[in-house]
Formats: structure tokens, C-alpha cells, sequence
């Protein structure tokens, strides 16, 4: 399930060309709100690495304060969907780095919640990043700045040889209730605005359901609460879906039975048919209000 720690190490380049990149790693907010009003702050944030690494993405692995996200968009709005070479936009960083919900929630309001349903190199979105964080938090905290051997004028970010096993020491639940509490929030957030893909299929074939079943598998004798928790949230949604889906099919099936008989005028027939034919490829939002309460 963690393989995607394989991809996640963060790019050097920004961090070695900017101050910018030097004062998010030692977390100095109050000089970086000084430096961001400043015309080389500007320039260090609209700049690109050769990664395709950009400020937003850099300073979400440093748990930054919102008002400095919200800073960095307003200086460059188009930040929040531009991706590094991974497919990575801001918000799949912030959820596998367990950003705050005040953070998650900027971003999703920023670009009208576009990115929750962006898909990086392996197929995952947003929730899919912030399971892995939820279920490992301690994982995901291993890529973080250390002393690489070969070092010389810089620390070297390096990824932890195996994130999770059965065998390891850290198969229970490494986070505060706060926190966990916190990263309701965000799950709610991200099912509230895009819940289809809560039923989405990563490249190896996982749906953030699927990755909290395995979970789950893997550790019948650990204390898994804070996983079950998040697989009843995320179990709920998804039945949720199918019924209203269902409910969507029968109501056209029923449309269409009544404008293939020729009862109804052929505007109606019209309508019927379009409706029918498109439903075997997308449920719109519209869809989902309309039958959410039908039937119940």
C-alpha cells in the first residue's frame, strides 16, 4: 500500500536555488511572511524547478500555517493545479503530509475543488494520500530532511528503505485524537465535494476503501479504531452512491419505457433518451439531488 512513498521524495532543486526553499525547511514563518512581501519573494514563488516542483507544493511538506498558503496563491493563483512530474498537485502533498484541515479546506475553495478529483502518476487522488496518512501517520512522517552520507554543502532528503510491514514497530495508530479528529475534517471535505471518487481505482486497482481493508487484514491484531472509523465514513458514502445510482437507472428506465410507447410528447422522448444513454458513463452532481431522498 505504501509504495507510493517511492515517488513522494521531495525535489532538492527548489530548496538549493531559493532562500525561500532554505526558510521552509527550517520552518521560519515569520521571515518568510517578510520575505513574501518582498520582490525577490514574488520571483522565488512564480519560479519552477526542473522537477516541476513548485512553492506550494514545497512548503505543504512543512505543515505551514494557512495564512502562508493563502499568501503564496495570492501571489500565484495557478498554483494549485499545476502539477510536478509525478502528477502532484498541492493538495495530494498536503493530505499524505497531514496538512491541517484549515490548509485542505484553502485549497479545495480556491480551485472550486478541481484538484480533489486530479490524479497523480499512480492513479491516486486526494483521499487515496490522505487513507495512507491516516492509517500511518508516522510513514509519512519519515520524509523529512536527514544527513545523506554523501552530503556535502546540504542534507539530503531520504526515503525510508521499507515504510510498513508486518514486522514493524510501528503498527498502531501513531496520532493525537486532535489530529485524527482534524483529519475527519479533511475526509469529509473531500467526500462532500467530489464523493464519487471515493470508489475510485488507483493504477494497481485500489479504491481508498480497499487500501483501509487491507489495512485492516494485515493487523487483525492490532487496534485499528481510527481505520475503522474512516472505512465506515467512506463504506456509508459509497452505498450511498449505489443507491442513488440505482434509483437514477430505475427513474429512466422508467422514462424511457413511457417514451418508447409514445405517450408523452416528443420533447419528453427526447429528454428520456439522452438521459438513458449517458447514464452508463457519469452520475452528475445535479443527478445525485435529484434521487438522493427519492424513495426513502
Amino acid at each position: 500500500i505504501f509504495e507510493y512513498n517511492k515517488i513522494m521524495k521531495p525535489m532538492m532543486d527548489f530548496r538549493n536555488k531559493s532562500k525561500l526553499g532554505h526558510l521552509f525547511v527550517k520552518r521560519k514563518w515569520k521571515k518568510i511572511r517578510s520575505l513574501l512581501n518582498t520582490r525577490a519573494g514574488i520571483n522565488q514563488v512564480t519560479a519552477t524547478d526542473s522537477m516541476g516542483q513548485n512553492a506550494l507544493g514545497r512548503v505543504l511538506f512543512y505543515d505551514p500555517p494557512v495564512d502562508i498558503v493563502g499568501k503564496i496563491l495570492d501571489i500565484e493563483p495557478l498554483l494549485s493545479l499545476k502539477a510536478d512530474q509525478y502528477g502532484l498537485l498541492a493538495i495530494h502533498i498536503a493530505c499524505f503530509k497531514g496538512a491541517s484541515s484549515e490548509v485542505i479546506n484553502l485549497l479545495v475553495q480556491h480551485d472550486c475543488g478541481a484538484s480533489t478529483r486530479a490524479l497523480d502518476v499512480g492513479g491516486n487522488c486526494a483521499l487515496h494520500l490522505l487513507v495512507e496518512n491516516i492509517v500511518d501517520p508516522k510513514a509519512c512522517r519519515q520524509i523529512e530532511p536527514q544527513k545523506s552520507k554523501g552530503a556535502s554543502s546540504h542534507d539530503d532528503l531520504s526515503m525510508p528503505s521499507e515504510i510498513h510491514s508486518s514486522d514493524s514497530a510501528c503498527t498502531e495508530m501513531t496520532m493525537t485524537q486532535s489530529a485524527f479528529n482534524d483529519r475527519i475534517k479533511v475526509v469529509e471535505l473531500l467526500c462532500d465535494v467530489a464523493p464519487e471518487m471515493v470508489c475510485h481505482s488507483n493504477t494497481k486497482g485500489m479504491t481508498p476503501i480497499d487500501m483501509l481493508q487491507e489495512i485492516k487484514a494485515e493487523h487483525k491484531e492490532s487496534k485499528w479504531e481510527r481505520a475503522e472509523i474512516v472505512y465506515q465514513l467512506l463504506s456509508k458514502i459509497s452505498i450511498r452512491l449505489y443507491k442513488d445510482a440505482k434509483i437514477l437507472c430505475e427513474m429512466r428506465g422508467r422514462q424511457s419505457n413511457v417514451s418508447s410507447n409514445n405517450s408523452v410528447p416528443s420533447m419528453v422522448d427526447s429528454y428520456g433518451s439522452s438521459i438513458s444513454s449517458g447514464f452508463a458513463h457519469t452520475t452528475t452532481a445535479e443527478d445525485r439531488m435529484q434521487c438522493s431522498h427519492f424513495g426513502e
